[in-house]
C-alpha cells in the first residue's frame, strides 16, 4: 500500500511531510452519555484512528523501500 505520491519536486530521501505528523496526544469526549453522543464519538475515534494508522503504516513503508 503506498499512501504518498511520489513528487519530483521532494527528494527521494526526504519523508513527504504529510507523514511525519504525529497521531493526537489525545482522543475526543463524548459530550455526554447518550447513546446518540456515544455513537458519534466513537465514529469521531475510529476516524482519527485510522487516518494515523494510515499515515504511520504509509511512513512505515516509506522506511523500508528506502532501505532496500
Amino acid at each position: 500500500m503506498q499512501i504518498w505520491e511520489d513528487d519530483p519536486e521532494i527528494p527521494a530521501d526526504r519523508l513527504p511531510a504529510d507523514m511525519a505528523q504525529s497521531c493526537p496526544a489525545e482522543l475526543p469526549l463524548p459530550r455526554s452519555g447518550s447513546v446518540n453522543d456515544l455513537k458519534s464519538n466513537h465514529i469521531d475515534t475510529a476516524e482519527i484512528y485510522h487516518a494515523c494508522k494510515e499515515r504511520h503504516n504509509g511512513t512505515v513503508e516509506w522506511i523500508r523501500n528506502r532501505e532496500k
